[in-house]
């Protein structure tokens, strides 16, 4: 008896560590976040890009949706701070088009 009360045990113990884990969804912007950070680094491949984070999500259109990403990038001890925004078509998942806005060091620190 107690060598099957032990094995129930064991048995429900290895039960309850091998239940698969559910991540939670990944969110759209992360993949245009990383997309935005590329396209900085190509675009002032003198600045060090140090972070980003995703400003917001503007719906244009059936076929337009714009990701904006406030970035900060550094070139000798030299912060910018330059809004990316990323234009994707949401019915294909594909960009249509990155461009860029680069903010006074004023404005930026008022964000």
């Amino acid at each position: 008896m107690l060598i099957f009360t032990f094995r129930l045990i064991l048995a429900s113990f290895l039960t309850l560590t091998i239940v698969p884990r559910h991540e939670p969804p990944t969110p759209a912007y992360v993949e245009w976040g990383e997309l935005a950070a590329t396209a900085i680094k190509d675009e002032y491949p003198d600045y060090e890009l140090k972070d980003y984070t995703f400003a917001g999500k503007t719906i244009i259109s059936e076929e337009r949706e714009q990701y904006t990403f406030k970035v900060w990038i550094e070139k000798n001890n030299e912060a910018q701070v330059v809004h990316t925004y990323v234009l994707i078509d949401p019915q294909t998942e594909q960009p249509i088009h990155v461009f860029f806005d680069e903010l006074s060091n004023e404005t930026a620190l008022s964000l």
